[in-house]
């Protein structure tokens, strides 16, 4: 099972927002610790990628399924 949650690094301990499945009582779980800082980089990194790729399609432009399916 993978979940996705953040906590609180305070005095030693996580205090975690939301409690975990109670099946998970008693097992070691590996944590991956992500700051808000790398997370804030990773966006930006990805916003200016899709800055860098971004075009505008002409007022007039219709998408066909119809016709991409048929190549």
């Amino acid at each position: 099972m993978v979940q996705f949650m953040q906590a609180t690094y305070h005095n030693g301990h996580l205090i975690l927002q939301h409690k975990l499945n109670d099946a998970l009582e008693g097992k070691t779980l590996n944590i991956i610790v992500i700051t808000e800082e790398t997370m804030t980089h990773k966006k930006e990194h990805f916003l200016n990628f899709v800055d860098r790729i971004t075009f505008n399609l002409p007022a007039d432009y219709r998408f066909n399924r119809d016709e991409l399916h048929a190549r």
